[in-house]
């Protein structure tokens, strides 16, 4: 089988992307034993169709993943793929999937290709909403994370955000972690769109354990426009709560240390310590030693797990700010 996931609304792509794969290991190969996914940009030809006619182990199926092959530079290879599916060659234990962000027709191989996975029974073009679908899909969005949002707040939302699919799901997610099971207003909508925002990692951590939950989602907004992901502020949260710990504990050890040398037994830049230990005071060391450790745990299911971390970190945000 092959299957094809194009188009420019690159988010729905990779969503339904994602749960594909999800199903494939859920009924077929929970191991990840008979599951490749390879990026032809950068993957040497001779490796993906290593993955594309390799047998099933232990299995009756294969998931291959290719994405960007029609944008690669492998114009052998995206021949000899075309003569394979024009013969019905790719083997019927292999779930092939093509998955392209923009395609560029220019090059008469990728027209073909194109062409050909397009007459295919699996293949679905993902292209931007607009107007009543756009709403529409935001406003499903929203539901499926068990908010509700005001007709106003919607229009609004997607009158100054268009049709970026990632920063309205992102937005969606902020807001249903934001209003707590209210109905989310323009009000509420406001807060992430129109403030100014301080792009400074820092500050964010800053404001988190600060907890002052409008500036910080605005900030994580920020951060994944600046191209900033997830996984990257879990670890710089993790390492602020790692600092505050060793200073609190240290606080309490040595009934509130202070001195030119207390920051170079903590291994730490003054301007760190200066920073930190006015926040440090706020916690107890149960609380430090109870966040520091969720956000371990957190940070080891991004590592293993296919759970979504962007919901992960809004989720545990949320919860910290108001705590």
């Amino acid at each position: 089988m092959v299957i094809l996931l194009y188009g420019e609304d690159t988010f729905r792509s990779r969503e339904k992307l994602s749960k594909m794969k999800q199903k494939f290991s859920r009924e077929r190969d929970q191991q990840d034993m008979n599951l490749a996914k390879l990026d032809a940009e950068k993957t040497e030809p001779g490796k993906i169709e290593e993955q594309i006619f390799a047998s099933p182990f232990l299995s009756e199926k294969r998931m291959v993943i290719v994405e960007n092959l029609i944008a690669s530079d492998h114009e052998d290879l995206k021949e000899r793929l075309l003569k394979k599916i024009k013969d019905d060659q790719i083997p019927d234990c292999t779930n092939l999937i093509i998955w392209e962000g923009e395609v560029d027709p220019n090059k008469k191989v990728n027209k073909k290709l194109l062409n050909k996975l397009k007459q295919k029974k699996f293949s679905d073009k993902f292209e931007k909403f607009e107007g009543q679908k756009l709403r529409a899909w935001v406003d499903n969005k929203i539901e499926d994370l068990g908010g509700e949002i005001d007709s106003q707040a919607l229009n609004y939302l997607v009158r100054h955000v268009g049709n970026d699919m990632w920063r309205l799901n992102n937005l969606a997610h902020q807001l249903v972690s934001f209003t707590n099971e209210n109905i989310i207003q323009k009000e509420d909508v406001d807060l992430f769109i129109k403030e100014d925002v301080d792009n400074d990692i820092f500050n964010l951590i800053d404001a988190i354990v600060e907890k002052k939950p409008k500036q910080v989602y605005n900030m994580i907004q920020e951060q994944y426009r600046e191209g900033n992901d997830a996984h990257y502020l879990y670890a710089m949260i993790l390492r602020q709560f790692r600092i505050m710990y060793k200073i609190k504990d240290a606080i309490e050890r040595e009934k509130n240390p202070a001195g030119k040398n207390f920051a170079s037994k903590m291994n730490l830049h003054p301007y760190v310590l200066k920073k930190t230990k006015p926040v440090a005071k706020k916690y107890s060391l149960q609380q430090l030693k109870r966040i520091y450790h969720r956000l371990s745990e957190i940070d080891e299911k991004i590592k293993t797990s296919s759970q979504d971390e962007t919901l992960l970190l809004d989720v545990f945000v949320g919860k910290l700010c108001k705590a």
